[in-house]
Formats: C-alpha cells, sequence, structure tokens
C-alpha cells in the first residue's frame, strides 16, 4: 500500500542482513505490514460487528446474537464485505500512485509507452483498462504497479507528486463514502431496509479502512506536497508581481516626454495678457 521509492540496493535485496541498510529496511517493512495488518483487522471488525444492526428484533439472547454473526447467512455476508472493502481500498490507493506517475510521465520507459496508449484510448477503452487494473492491482497482475508480500508501489523512481497521489485517493473515497454510510445506515434501521443496511455497512468499511490509509499510508507524504505546492504558489505570485513592477516600469520609460510649448503656462495662468499686449 506505502509509496516505496527505488532508495537503492540496501532498501531492494533482502540479502542484505546487517549494517544500516538492513536495519532501514527492516524498519520500512514493520511499517509497511503494520499498515496493511490494520486494513484486514479494520475490514474484518466493520463487517462483522456492523452485522449486529441486521439482527432481527426477536434475537435479543446473547447466543443467538453470537450464533447469527458468525454461524449463520450473515457470516457469509459479512466475509464476503471483508473481502471487498479490503481489496477496493487497495486498488483505489495504488491507482492513485499509478495514474499520476502515468500522468506525470514518471513510469518506468520499457511500460510508459503502452500505459499512455491504453489511457487515451476510447472512453470505453479506458474504462476498460481501468476496470482491469482495479481486478490486478491487489493480486500483483497490474503492469505498473508491483507486489512486494503485502507491499504494494508503482514501478516508478521517486516523486514525491506520485507519493502523495495515493493518500490523496484514498482521502476523497472516505470523505465521499462515510457520509453515503451515515445515510444509508440511519435509512436502513428506521425503515427496516434490509438493503440499505448493507449497503450502508459495506460504505462503512470502505470508509473507515480508506481514511486509514490517509492517515497512516505514504505518511507524511501528501502534508509535504501540499506544503511545496503552497509554496511554489506564492513564489509563482511573488515573480508575476515583479513582473508586472518591471512591465510598467518599461513602459513609463519609454513614454516620451511632452514638454509644454513656449508662453503656454503664461497664456494658461495669466488670462488678463492677451496676444499682442505684453503689458506695461
Amino acid at each position: 500500500m506505502r509509496y516505496r521509492p527505488d532508495t537503492g540496493e540496501t532498501t531492494r535485496h533482502p540479502g542484505i542482513r546487517s549494517g544500516a541498510g538492513a536495519r532501514s529496511r527492516g524498519r520500512a517493512m514493520l511499517q509497511e505490514g503494520w499498515v496493511i495488518a490494520n486494513h484486514i483487522l479494520v475490514s474484518f471488525h466493520v463487517a462483522f460487528i456492523s452485522s449486529v444492526l441486521a439482527v432481527p428484533g426477536e434475537s435479543v439472547a446473547r447466543d443467538a446474537i453470537l450464533k447469527f454473526i458468525f454461524f449463520s447467512h450473515e457470516t457469509v455476508v459479512s466475509a464476503i464485505f471483508t473481502f471487498l472493502v479490503f481489496h477496493t481500498a487497495i486498488a483505489l490507493h495504488e491507482l492513485g500512485h499509478f495514474l499520476e506517475a502515468a500522468r506525470l510521465r514518471a513510469l518506468s520507459d520499457s511500460i510508459q509507452g503502452q500505459v499512455e496508449t491504453r489511457l487515451a484510448g476510447s472512453r470505453l477503452a479506458r474504462w476498460r483498462y481501468l476496470a482491469w487494473l482495479f481486478v490486478a492491482i491487489p493480486y500483483g497482475r497490474a503492469i505498473g504497479i508491483k507486489r512486494e508480500g503485502l507491499n504494494y508501489y508503482p514501478d516508478a523512481p521517486y516523486n514525491l507528486a506520485v507519493a502523495a497521489a495515493g493518500p490523496r485517493a484514498s482521502r476523497n473515497v472516505a470523505a465521499l463514502t462515510l457520509p453515503l454510510a451515515a445515510v444509508l445506515l440511519a435509512a436502513g434501521l428506521v425503515a427496516d431496509l434490509l438493503p440499505a443496511l448493507y449497503a450502508g455497512r459495506l460504505l462503512l468499511g470502505l470508509g473507515l479502512v480508506t481514511g486509514l490509509d490517509f492517515l497512516l499510508a505514504d505518511p507524511g507524504k501528501y502534508r509535504e506536497f501540499r506544503r511545496r505546492e503552497k509554496a511554489a504558489g506564492e513564489a509563482a505570485a511573488s515573480v508575476a508581481a515583479l513582473g508586472a513592477w518591471a512591465g510598467m516600469a518599461r513602459a513609463m520609460k519609454q513614454r516620451p516626454l511632452r514638454r509644454p510649448s513656449p508662453g503656454a503656462g503664461i497664456r494658461g495662468t495669466c488670462p488678463g495678457l492677451r496676444a499682442g499686449n505684453p503689458g506695461p
């Protein structure tokens, strides 16, 4: 899930077992494994715990509730929700990295042209390609996105904009799904609509996991990217202002000076003097 830059052999080859490179790799893999483990656990807990919302009104005893959650058709539904949430969260996060890398032409040279061709096709062809990526990414079958264990990263050198694109995609998914989940769950509980409850539970799990992605996967990359974008915008505004002042100065310098003709000031300021009458 985490976008890991290519930092050389010390972090790419598992055969290194001693020195700073091995220690650095150990810390990175521990953090990445912890993030993925949280995704799995959160998906599982949300799917199964939220099944309590679908308990029939007559099932009030504790043993009946546990049986309903773990030994009924609801167990299958919760397992499907766990899989869908985990799959979707990984696919959308990595698609954020991948599409930004393709847009910036930052992918490996061996695949950049092929990816651009697929993305530049007709709308139907593009959506078919994106659907295939969505299905293939979590299994490591998508060209341009590598998988090592439960660690995923785009086939591209490190780029801060690419690193920030994954958390941004996860944030957008969470911002969309969590409010919808609240509405659907409320409607399902109030009106006793089981389809609304199921849809709300699915979106709740997806929103929580993608929110966790935004906070924990690629930590700090999105914040650093926003800081640099703001600094670049301020610098561009300053350069534009200096350019405008320089343009004004050049225009003033090139404007010809208009000097009044002799006597114009006298005729304008002393109306009593007339032509041919210079006065006493």
